[in-house]
């Protein structure tokens, strides 16, 4: 139900003066301008520059270069916000001996120097690749991870990876374990810090205080929280960084607004919004760091604004674009805020 002004100010009122954080007058507190404006698309199938098969990650530099996953052909491929190809990281190696080459590459970050870090999956590791004096000029320098379900050890992958600037902790998704490791470089090792999640076999998502996780694949952390989409149940879970505690949890399975099919890639704007790619949906919802639905677009097919089983999500907020591995249909599609 929506109240009149004077009512929704009432509310809020007793609200504050009851030390609540949030109070629901029926709508919304996020305003919408609207779904992103398409800009253009570039890629298709193929094993050449500027051709994909199966785009899975993607990421922004901090001078609004474009970096994707190409995880079918085994190479981290870099481009100009308008699709023009520059230049690559990496070939197809198999095995964690293998240093500097990738096994489908999945999800990337970058730190505060320019170093990328790469989420190998099927090596089971990270690797992080160094930035040179000049641009895309990247070289191996150190790795973490094995095969297994214990402790620094990654199942089915690593798959997203985010930074936490604050700590220079990175979050990495560890899919097939069902539980997101945290770890840190100790002087030339790298140590795991913690884990948060773990799969549980039967469980209620609606449940309060219910953080299990089912195969998440990415991650995206802002201001005091992380982002994770907890694809096979079907929601979005928000990560306190301090603690590592999660404390919020939003979307039932379903095509309605706020519903979520899959969720799987995850990016959040400078204003604090959360941009789910919902890779059985074939679209991108936005909402509020706390969950509330503000806009959504996209719907299953090839043409411009449509998707096909889309991954991975990139926001440029210097120049206001969204930037989507566009999966199945093997190419990425730009946006406008």
């Amino acid at each position: 139900m929506k109240y009149p002004n004077s009512v929704c100010a009432f509310l809020i009122s007793i609200c504050l003066l009851l030390g609540f954080t949030a109070c629901d007058s029926g709508a919304s507190s996020e305003t919408s301008s609207g779904p992103p404006a398409f800009v253009l698309s570039w890629g298709s199938s193929g094993a050449t520059a500027g051709h994909f098969n199966a785009p899975a990650g993607i990421a922004v530099d901090s001078s609004g270069y474009v970096y994707v996953a190409d995880s079918g052909n085994n190479v981290i491929q870099i481009f100009d916000s308008n699709g023009t190809f520059e230049s690559n990281i990496g070939t197809f190696g198999g095995g964690s001996s293998v240093d500097g080459k990738f096994n489908a590459p999945q999800g990337m970050a970058f730190d505060g120097s320019g170093n990328i870090y790469v989420a190998d999956a099927n090596n089971s590791r990270v690797q992080k690749f160094a930035l040179g004096a000049t641009a895309f000029s990247y070289t191996y320098s150190s790795k973490f991870g094995s095969p297994g379900t214990g402790a620094l050890q990654f199942n089915g992958g690593p798959t997203g990876i985010a930074i936490d600037d604050a700590t220079g902790y990175l979050w990495v998704v560890d899919k097939g374990n069902s539980r997101v490791q945290i770890w840190y470089l100790n002087g030339a090792v790298w140590t795991q810090f913690t884990t948060v999640g773990y799969y549980q076999a039967v469980i209620d998502p609606g449940a309060a205080g219910n953080y299990q996780y089912n195969q998440p694949w990415g991650i995206a952390i802002a201001g005091t929280h992380a982002y994770l989409p907890d694809t096979n149940h079907y929601r979005m879970i928000r990560i306190q960084l301090s603690n590592a505690t999660p404390n919020l949890v939003w979307g039932v399975n379903g095509t309605a607004d706020g519903d979520l099919g899959a969720p799987m890639g995850v990016a959040v704007d400078s204003s604090g919004h959360v941009y789910v790619v919902e890779y059985s949906n074939n679209r991108i919802q936005e909402f509020s760091s706390s969950g509330e639905f503000i806009t959504k677009w996209g719907t299953s097919g090839t043409g411009d604004g449509e998707f096909s089983g889309p991954m991975g999500i990139a926001i440029d907020d210097t120049n206001g674009f969204i930037y989507i591995a566009d999966t199945g249909n093997n190419r990425i599609q730009k946006f406008k805020k």
